[in-house]
C-alpha cells in the first residue's frame, strides 16, 4: 500500500492537524471550521479573478481609445 499526501498550508498549523487526526481528537465542529476556511479562500480566489478580469478589460479599452 502506498499513501501520498500533499498538504498547502502553514506547517504549524499541519502538525498540530496530524497530531489531533492521529490521536483522534478532530471534531465535527473542526471539519466545519475546515470548510468554512476552504470557501472563504474560494471566494477571494473568484473575486481576484473578478478583478483581473476587469482591469484587463479597462485596459483593452484604453489601448483601443489611445488607437482609435
Amino acid at each position: 500500500m502506498k499513501i501520498e499526501l500533499s498538504i498547502d498550508g502553514d506547517p504549524s498549523e499541519f502538525e498540530q492537524m496530524l497530531r489531533m487526526l492521529l490521536l483522534k481528537q478532530i471534531t465535527d465542529s473542526d471539519i466545519t471550521k475546515a470548510k468554512q476556511r476552504e470557501e472563504h479562500w474560494k471566494k477571494i480566489e473568484g473575486n481576484t479573478r473578478v478583478s483581473q478580469l476587469f482591469v484587463e478589460a479597462h485596459e483593452r479599452s484604453k489601448r483601443k481609445e489611445l488607437a482609435g
